[in-house]
Parts: structure tokens; C-alpha cells; sequence
């Protein structure tokens, strides 16, 4: 049986990933922003703390390659980028790798030398010394876990609940491995890998990707798994239900409950276990009785866990009147780790046996459930912070992601251009970023400030009075913070440090953020649809069938945390397609049915595959034209089916199309944009455009670029609507930011003189700070 051996401490926050390097020391990093790396000649009682990232450590890894010498440590996190370090010269960093636009949350190196990262930005890159080699595309959200395999392969698993096999660079197979995200991979020689998820479970898979053996135990996600060296039967895993569980061939042999949540784990040559948790602190457990720690420090651990206040979330719904009394505790468990909750004169408490001391160790009290854990899940990444933007109209409120340490401002602008916002509203959004989550300790569990009585969570109402603060270090006109190496302890050697092979990212430019309308009032859509089925054509009414089926499809709607299993029925498809075929002047609410729909993983897989009609050469983007997304058609429907065309680019099946359909798209888009003056719909359309640019960044199109940006020259130099004119002018500078052939353009369009004007003496800041942009971009390409 395994027992506590030593706790490593010294961090102030979570200990976010673990690694061992060859000479036996063990690499920590934490959400503190630091490495700390333990040397065993001191039995681990010292530790060596490496400075050089400017935000909370996502991963760590030990690296050995020609190309990277003499660096032997790579870490990357929140901050963007990618350090390499020798340990024995730990002042700062040897290089910075500079290049995902998101956190950087995995590492892994290849079999010949290669440095591999995984991205929120949802690409993964190939790095040879500072030379970002390949940037691999594909999954459509975050990609947490990376591994190389034996034959040179590689496997990449992501929050879209998929992982892929890759070949030269190139993915020759993807399947959905879990209902919910993949965390961690490890490879299980000579069988396979292993793979383990936020859907609490691992599993087995061959090498080719087929399914061998599911492993199942723990309660809640798994954020890491670990296996023994020279064994294929002894393997870990751990994650947010707190508990270290032990798999002896296929088997939990043993649970360790920790007093926080486990981030990461790693198994030594000796089969020493090691874990780094939330608390801050890094744990060693040992089979070796000859090295388990005092038994003062045992005793405090022990009361570290009783401390803990567990949630009805965590151990279930409780009856208070049925539980047992402390009597129960007489009975001896089962087996190591079974829990039992007990009632006490003190309160409901829960117990959990230990087979080595053959006695129920108190591990915590059960008290209600008053919020969630200080770690959130929205659209597949980890935030600190949820809030519920309430913009008085009526809507229910809107989800607005933050992670502590991020650009308040950055937040806050791409929320505006998501949720179609006023940009006056920028400073006001930020600065309730900033007051609602100064003093947050990182690792805690307390509540924002300015909660909502009737919620519990902090809800953000436009227009109310608000005290502007600019975060340090913020650019004045954008509030975008910008990395400065010298600032936050990164390499001082500049011949060191790579540099980008593209400009410096400047404001809004370049940006990656599509633009969707996620945001619904169900309540409202049903009561139109009820006022309009007694005008719809006979043999189109609804029936009451067909009202049950579109309850159904709300009621799946709704419930977002069960997106990544729930599915819908042909049954509803043919219902909605009923009500597609009502008169245009009538069918708006089922378009607005539909913009909520093709959200839905699901539907993005049925939708994906010859649209509603199925038939050979159909698309889902030729239905919407048919549906009305043409300069005839209703306002309503050309604005509905304009946004039901931005949450395309939300899925990856749905890019590929828009990407082959992208003239169609753009044609009838700048046929509706010169037909209308319609604020609104102009703003959706402009959109439109905006992620034609973005989609154009990872996925060249050069006759889309020519379309897209000749369309963009005849609107920018008449434009009067500012935030059109600002989305038009961050699109140019998004076709032009690495091709010099579109910058060309530009000139030939007869472009720059009203850019140029926009830049000199527009009295918006923001659209000035873009317009110069495209300035400078072209300014370089004349020099050049």
C-alpha cells in the first residue's frame, strides 16, 4: 500500500503540472507563475524557483534535443508563450518561443528532437530551435494533450472530445474518444495509450485508435494520468473529485484523497508516486515503508482533509434523515478508499476507510451546496470566473469568461463584437472585470464581489455607474497589454530570444476570434411561432406532435452542459423543416430556431452533411440562400440567416463548407450589405466578413481573399457607422498580415488613401489605431 513519504512545499497557488528530469529532480509549475525544481541530494527539503512567465504555468516537460541544447526544460502557460530553460543556469529563460494566440496548455517532444505545443488557440505547433516549423489545424476547440508515439506519429486529443493521429504532418485519422474533453494521454507500451477525460473516465486504445478496455472510477473529470516506467499494470489518475486512485491491473487498488483538486502526476523509476494538487503543495507517495514520512506529518495531513467542507455537489443529494449515525463508523469498510457519510452531533461528515490503519479517516463535513468551484467550463475552456452579462433586453444574460491575470480590456472587446455591443460599453465591461475580481487568490474559493442575490453570481448591467480603470500596463487606446520581456523576468539576451516572422500583433490585429449570436429568448421565438402557425399553409401547420418535438428541441437547447452527449431526432429535423417552408414573410422564427441550433455539436454533424435536403451536391449554405439570404427577401430573414451564417464558423464541418461556398457567401452578402441600410443588419453582414477574414488566416483562399477585399474597398472609404467601419478596417488588416500579395491590392483597389485618412484624423481612436495598422503593414511592404 502506498503511503505519504514527503510533501514538497513552497508554492502559492495550484500546482498545475509535474515532470522529472534525468538526474532524479523533480519540475513543478504552478498558477503562481514560477518552476520551482526539487533537488532528492537534499532529500527535496530546497528548491531552485525559475521566474520568466508573466501569468499562471499550464505545463512542464523535460527536454533532451540537439536543437534545443543546452536547454533541458520546457514550460509554457497563460501568458502565450514557451520557455526553455537550463536548470543549472536558472536565471531566466535560454529562448522564448513565441507564437499560439492562447494559452499554451500542453508539451511533448518527438522521438527525433521536435518540440510540440498544444493550444486554447486550438492548433498545435511544431517547433525545430526557434523555427515554428508546422502549425497543425483541425480541432475545433482547445487541444489539451499531446503524445509521441514510438513509430513517429502523433496524437493530439481536444476539448472537442476527439483525438487524432497524425502523419507527416498531416491527420489521418480522428475519432471521438469521450463524451467530454480529452486531458491527458499516455502511452502504454506495448499495447497502445491511454486516455483520460472530463468525462471520468480512461481509456485503452491500440495504437491505430481502436478501443480496447474503459476503465472507470472516478467521479468527476480526470485532469491527468500517469503509468509506472517499466510496467503496463501499474498506472495512476486523478482529478477533480480529489482522489489519487491506483490501477493494479485494471483495478483500483487503492484511493488516496487529497485536500485539493489533483492537476498532475507522475510515477518514478522506484514506482514512487508523485502529485501536485491545488493546494499548493507536491506530494510523494511510497511503497517503501523504510521512507513514509513522520507520523506528525501523516497527522497533519490527515487533518487537512477533515478540514475540507465537501458540497451536496460533490458527495450527491443527501437526506439528512436517512443517513446513518456514528455508529456506522463501528462497522469496518470493505475496501481502501470507501467512502461513508455519517451523521454527528457536530453535522453531516464524511469518512473514508484506510485499510493501513485498518480505521474511517475523517476526509471532510458535507454542508450545502452555495456556489461552484472556483474552476469553470465555457465552450470547452477553464475560466476563473463566469459572469452573466444582463443587457436590459429582455434576453437572458449572456456568459462572459475571465481568467485572473488576463488583459480585462481584451475580454471585454472580444465579448462586444460576440454579443453585436456598443463599443462604448468597453470601459465600462472591463472595469467590472477589474472590480469583480480584485483580490481573487488564485486557488481559493471565495466568491466575486457584486453577487447577485437571486443567483449567486455576478451579473454585469450596462449603463450603470462605473468607475473607469485602466489595468497596468494596458495600451491607452486599445487596453491590450503588451509583453515586454525585461518586465517580467523572460531572457534579457534579445540574440536569444526568438522573434516573430510576423509584425507584433498590434490592437485588434490580427484577430482569430469569430464573431457568432449565440444568445436566444426561447419564450419569445415560441410565441411568435404559435401566432404564425394559424397563418402558415395548409398542410404546414404545426400539429401537436410537431409542438412536442420543438419543446424537445429548446429543452436540448438549454441545457448547454449536456451539449457534448445530447443529440437530436429526424423527427425534429422534419418539424423545423416544415416550419422553413412557411412564407418568408412568416418564417423568421424558425431561422431564429435554427441559429440556435446549428450551435449544437450535434446538429453541426447532421447539418454538416447535405444541409436539410440530403440530396447529392446539396449544402447547408445553399439552403440558406434558398431560405432568404438574398437582397429580396425580408429584412428579418436576411438578418436571422446572416447570424445563422456567423455560427457556422463556430464548428469545423461548418468552416470546410464555407470555405469551398465562400463565393456564394460573400456574393449574396455584398449584394444584401448594398441594398440596406438597416443598422442591424449591415453590423451582421460586416461580420460576415470579419470571419471570412479570420477563416482566411489559417486556411488561404486567394480568390476568397481578392473577393473579400474588393468588397471591403468599396465599403470602407463611405462607411459612417463606426462599428462597421471598425470591423471592415480589422478585416483588411487580417487579409494583408502575411501576405504581401493582398497588401499589393490594397493599392491597386485605391484603398490606402481613405485608410490613410482614417488614420490621420478620425476622431475614434480605435478605428484610427486599426486604420494605421494597414498603414504600417503596407508602409513595410514598399520598404521591402
Amino acid at each position: 500500500m502506498y503511503r505519504l513519504s514527503k510533501e514538497l512545499s513552497g508554492h502559492q497557488a495550484d500546482v498545475r503540472s509535474l515532470c522529472l528530469l534525468d538526474n532524479g529532480k523533480i519540475c513543478s509549475a504552478s498558477r503562481d507563475n514560477t518552476i520551482r525544481v526539487w533537488d532528492p541530494t537534499d532529500n527535496y527539503e530546497s528548491s531552485t524557483v525559475l521566474h520568466g512567465h508573466q501569468s499562471f504555468l499550464s505545463t512542464v516537460i523535460p527536454i533532451n534535443s540537439p536543437y534545443f541544447a543546452p536547454a533541458n526544460l520546457a514550460s509554457g502557460g497563460f501568458d502565450k508563450i514557451i520557455n526553455l530553460w537550463d536548470t543549472s543556469n536558472p536565471s531566466s529563460p535560454l529562448v522564448t518561443l513565441i507564437g499560439h494566440e492562447n494559452v499554451v496548455c500542453a508539451l511533448c517532444t518527438t522521438h527525433d528532437g521536435l518540440l510540440v505545443s498544444g493550444s486554447w488557440d486550438r492548433t498545435v505547433r511544431i517547433w525545430r530551435g526557434n523555427e515554428c516549423l508546422q502549425v497543425l489545424t483541425g480541432h475545433s476547440h482547445s487541444v489539451w494533450a499531446l503524445l509521441s508515439l514510438p513509430n513517429g506519429d502523433l496524437l493530439t486529443g481536444s476539448a472537442d472530445k476527439t483525438i487524432k493521429i497524425w502523419r507527416n504532418y498531416s491527420a489521418i485519422k480522428t475519432f471521438e474518444a469521450h463524451t467530454d474533453c480529452v486531458r491527458s494521454l499516455v502511452l502504454f507500451n506495448p499495447v497502445g495509450f491511454l486516455s483520460a477525460s472530463n468525462d471520468g473516465t480512461l481509456k485503452l486504445w491500440s495504437f491505430d485508435g481502436e478501443s480496447l478496455r474503459e476503465f472507470v472510477g472516478h467521479t468527476a473529470y480526470i485532469y491527468s494520468a500517469a503509468i509506472a516506467p517499466n510496467s503496463t499494470s501499474l498506472f495512476v489518475s486523478g482529478g477533480e473529485d480529489r482522489e489519487l486512485k491506483i490501477w493494479k491491473d485494471g483495478e483500483v487498488g487503492q484511493s488516496i484523497l487529497h485536500p485539493g483538486v489533483i492537476w498532475s502526476l507522475q510515477i518514478t523509476g522506484e514506482e514512487d508516486i508523485i502529485s501536485g494538487c491545488s493546494d499548493g503543495v507536491v506530494r510523494i507517495w511510497t511503497k517503501d515503508q523504510a521512507r513514509v514520512a513522520p507520523s506528525e506529518i501523516i497527522s497533519n495531513f490527515e487533518r487537512s482533509l477533515a478540514s475540507i467542507k465537501l458540497s451536496t455537489d460533490q458527495v450527491g443529494e443527501l437526506n439528512v434523515n436517512k443517513l446513518p449515525a456514528e455508529d456506522a463508523l463501528k462497522i469496518p469498510g470493505q475496501q481502501d478508499g470507501e467512502n461513508k457519510i455519517v451523521r454527528t452531533a457536530k453535522g453531516v461528515e464524511c469518512y473514508q476507510w484506510s485499510i493501513h490503519s485498518n480505521s474511517w479517516i475523517k476526509i471532510g463535513d458535507v454542508v450545502d451546496a452555495v456556489g461552484q468551484s472556483h474552476r469553470h467550463l465555457l465552450q470547452g475552456k477553464e475560466y476563473d470566473h463566469i459572469f452573466d452579462v444582463d443587457l436590459g433586453d429582455g434576453n437572458p444574460p449572456r456568459k462572459l469568461g475571465y481568467n485572473v491575470g488576463e488583459n480585462p480590456y481584451a475580454t471585454a472587446q472580444e465579448f462586444i463584437w460576440r454579443e453585436q455591443l456598443q463599443q462604448d460599453y468597453l470601459d465600462q465591461i472591463a472595469d467590472f472585470i477589474v472590480k469583480n475580481t480584485q483580490g481573487f487568490t488564485i486557488g481559493a474559493q471565495s466568491a466575486p464581489a457584486a453577487v447577485d442575490p437571486y443567483t449567486g453570481g455576478s451579473r454585469y448591467i450596462p449603463n450603470q455607474p462605473t468607475t473607469t480603470q485602466q489595468p497596468t500596463g494596458g495600451d491607452p487606446f486599445t487596453g491590450q497589454s503588451r509583453y515586454i520581456p525585461s518586465q517580467y523576468g523572460a531572457a534579457s539576451n534579445v540574440n536569444q530570444t526568438p522573434q516573430p516572422t510576423t509584425p507584433a500583433q498590434t490592437g485588434y490585429t490580427p484577430t482569430k476570434s469569430y464573431v457568432t449570436y449565440e444568445t436566444a429568448s426561447f419564450p419569445a421565438l415560441v410565441k411568435k411561432l404559435m401566432e404564425f402557425n394559424a397563418q402558415a399553409p395548409a398542410g404546414l401547420g404545426l400539429t401537436a406532435d410537431d409542438q412536442k418535438e420543438i419543446d424537445s428541441i429548446i429543452s436540448t437547447l438549454k441545457d448547454t452542459s449536456h451539449y457534448h452527449s445530447s443529440k437530436f431526432y429526424p423527427s425534429q429535423y422534419q418539424t423545423l423543416t416544415k416550419i422553413l417552408s412557411w412564407p418568408s414573410e412568416i418564417r423568421f422564427p424558425g431561422i431564429d430556431l435554427l441559429r440556435s441550433l446549428v450551435v449544437h455539436p450535434d446538429a453541426a454533424e447532421y447539418l454538416s452533411k447535405g444541409g436539410f435536403n440530403k440530396t447529392s451536391g446539396s449544402t447547408i449554405i445553399a439552403d440558406i440562400i434558398r431560405l432568404g439570404f438574398t437582397s429580396s427577401a425580408p429584412t428579418s430573414c436576411q438578418m436571422l440567416l446572416t447570424r445563422v451564417l456567423a455560427n457556422l464558423f463556430g464548428h469545423e464541418q461548418f468552416r470546410e463548407i464555407l470555405q469551398k461556398e465562400a463565393e456564394k457567401v460573400l456574393e449574396s452578402a455584398v449584394d444584401c450589405m448594398a441594398a440596406s441600410n438597416n443598422k442591424s443588419l449591415r453590423q451582421s453582414l460586416i461580420s460576415i466578413f470579419l470571419n471570412y477574414s479570420v477563416l482566411f488566416i489559417d486556411h488561404p483562399n486567394e480568390e476568397g481573399k481578392i473577393q473579400l477585399l474588393s468588397s471591403l474597398a468599396d465599403l470602407i472609404p463611405n462607411e459612417k457607422d463606426e462599428d462597421i467601419l471598425l470591423r471592415g478596417l480589422v478585416a483588411v488588416g487580417n487579409l494583408i498580415w502575411e501576405d504581401k500579395n493582398t497588401r499589393g491590392l490594397v493599392l491597386d483597389l485605391d484603398l490606402l488613401p481613405s485608410v490613410k485618412s482614417y488614420a490621420s484624423s478620425h476622431t475614434n481612436n480605435r478605428i484610427k489605431q486599426a486604420a494605421n495598422v494597414i498603414v504600417n503593414l503596407i508602409g513595410s511592404a514598399n520598404r521591402n
